[in-house]
């Protein structure tokens, strides 16, 4: 029976279904997700499909088959994270029955496509493939300037549970892993740098103005691609020149874009000098000069900058909560929300920690979410998890997947986008497939 489930779960045609959702989540983002199939939305079937590979590994690890060449801690670790969630699910009377116990516990099933990546054939593209995936880069890039075309609109206002661009985390990740696939599979050639700069060009002004935490991870692994090219091509010749100018020019216009989101009927000097300045306002507009970036008063940690003081402020306020209930070790379980979107924090009774539309229930911090849910032993196997990974990666000399990893956890420590039901699950079907899998999809690359 357990052979049998291995089989269907990592069967060709299983495998090619959730490639095709993840890449229409890839491209389309939380809108995709969203959509409703027969009472259900697909996110919710991709996370019971997460919970099954899961699942599969634990009862591989319980029959001591050994085939999916995971090392025995490692089969222990999935073990271990199991049963926790089971004695975490009745210590906090949490109802295993519930869809709720199951979306707030997406942190443990979604490592499962780690595996499911890792045990699929390996995805490499041909130039044709790159050039479509390019060609993709351009539309996702104008899909968020501009929104998309009104049919696709109107498809996603009444078949989804909503209509959402591509959220700052969700367009870092769909940046780097596209930079991964370009670089690597053009073998790091002059092709591949034009794509890189022409790409950074178009994208960094749009990250500044989403998100600064997708800035600055996206603008670490650049920085790495950009090292490992000036080491495998001349960077420094004339056609690389008018690049640079072009690149410029494409930076220019990417900004102005970010800033006004329509497109200006006369671009002057002064348009332009104001959107580099006004861009840099937008995201700084709430740091109060007078105050450090972090500061320590009254036993608490505060910050000048107005987005990072509001997580600061959620994060002790739910540690306290926590802490005050004796749950700090044991964790609180997934019966409810965290206690910081249950209170006021204004005297009028509002709570200004919901967001705009009043649902959200994530407080924005990848590590703090598992530590506080399932407690310091789920805490301890995900950091074993990523040592595990991170420690075989230094090994084998994987620069690339150190930088990765570390930008992706990053970003993740300031925005929920571990939480949500595509961005975890591609970031780890993407890790395991790309960096620890040895099979390769037969395609014929061109010369």
């Amino acid at each position: 029976m357990i052979n049998q489930l291995n089989k269907i779960i990592f069967s060709k045609n299983i495998n090619f279904v959730v490639l095709t959702l993840l890449f229409l989540s890839f491209t389309l983002s939380r809108s995709f997700m969203g959509l409703y199939l027969f009472g259900f939305r697909i996110g919710e079937y991709l996370i019971a499909f997460a919970f099954l590979v899961f699942i599969s590994f634990v009862l591989i690890n319980i029959s001591g088959n050994k085939s999916n060449n995971l090392p025995t801690s490692f089969r222990y670790v999935l073990l271990t994270f199991f049963l926790y969630f089971l004695i975490n699910v009745f210590i906090s009377d949490s109802n295993i029955l519930s869809p709720y116990t199951f979306k707030t516990s997406t942190y443990i099933w979604t490592i499962s496509f780690l595996f499911l990546g890792a045990n699929s054939k390996k995805i490499t593209l041909s130039k044709n493939n790159l050039i479509f995936l390019e060609i993709i880069c351009i539309a996702v890039f104008f899909s968020n300037i501009f929104g998309y075309p009104e049919v696709l609109i109107e498809f996603f206002q009444t078949y989804s549970d909503k209509y959402e661009l591509h959220k700052g985390s969700d367009l870092a990740l769909f940046f780097i892993i596209s930079t991964i696939l370009i670089s690597k599979n053009l073998n790091y050639s002059d092709l591949g740098f034009k794509f890189i700069i022409f790409n950074s060009s178009l994208f960094l002004p749009l990250f500044l103005y989403k998100s600064r935490a997708a800035f600055i991870g996206v603008s670490l692994y650049i920085i790495y691609e950009l090292i490992i090219y000036f080491k495998k091509i001349k960077l420094f010749s004339f056609k690389n020149f008018l690049l640079l100018i072009f690149s410029m020019v494409l930076l220019t216009y990417s900004t102005i874009q970010s800033q006004t989101k329509v497109v200006p009927e006369e671009v002057s000097a002064d348009i332009i000098k104001n959107s580099y300045s006004t861009l840099g306002k937008y995201k700084f507009k709430h740091y109060q000069e007078e105050y450090p970036l972090l500061y320590f008063e009254d036993g608490r940690v505060f910050s000048g900058d107005g987005n990072l003081n509001w997580r600061l402020d959620m994060w002790q306020d739910e540690i306290e909560f926590v802490n005050n209930a004796n749950k700090l070790f044991t964790g609180i379980g997934y019966k409810e929300k965290f206690t910081v979107f249950l209170v006021p924090t204004w005297n009028d009774g509002t709570n200004n920690r919901l967001g705009l539309d009043g649902l959200n229930e994530q407080i924005h911090n990848y590590f703090l979410t598992v530590f506080l849910r399932g407690g310091i032993i789920h805490l301890v196997l995900l950091f074993y998890i990523y040592y595990y990974f991170l420690r075989l990666a230094f090994i084998k000399k994987d620069f690339s997947f150190i930088i990765f990893t570390l930008s992706i956890l990053f970003i993740s420590s300031f925005d929920s986008s571990m939480e949500n039901s595509h961005f975890p699950l591609i970031y780890y079907y993407f890790f395991g497939n790309h960096f620890f899998n040895n099979t390769t999809i037969s395609k014929n690359k061109e010369k």
